[in-house]
């Protein structure tokens, strides 16, 4: 299965897979949390900066899958592993605007 099937058969079941399984971060996923409860300037800031490192990662590698609302955590071996769900809070208001119009 190539990346672009991959992504097409992501859903709910497979994200709490990856959790359980301490799925780790690799050159094809990240895991990231959104820090914009309030979407005042410095969080927005905050989460284009996370956005614009992992698109910049994977512009430089054959490309990749950024998974937003899952935590990740270091594991025993330093790795960064899913560990747990963070939803994203207003996640229709993310999804309607750019974060650059988001206020």
């Amino acid at each position: 299965m190539d990346l672009k099937q991959y992504f097409d058969n992501i859903d709910l079941s497979e994200i709490e897979r990856m959790i359980t399984d301490g799925q780790e971060e690799n050159v094809h996923i990240e895991f990231k949390t959104a820090v914009h409860p309030n979407y005042n300037i410095d969080n927005r800031e905050f989460d284009k900066k996370n956005f614009s490192e992992v698109i910049s990662g994977f512009a430089n590698s054959n490309g990749g899958i950024l998974i937003w609302g899952v935590k990740a955590k270091k594991n025993e071996n330093n790795q960064d592993i899913a560990s747990q769900k963070k939803p994203i809070k207003e996640l229709t208001r993310v999804h309607s605007k750019p974060m650059t119009d988001l206020k």
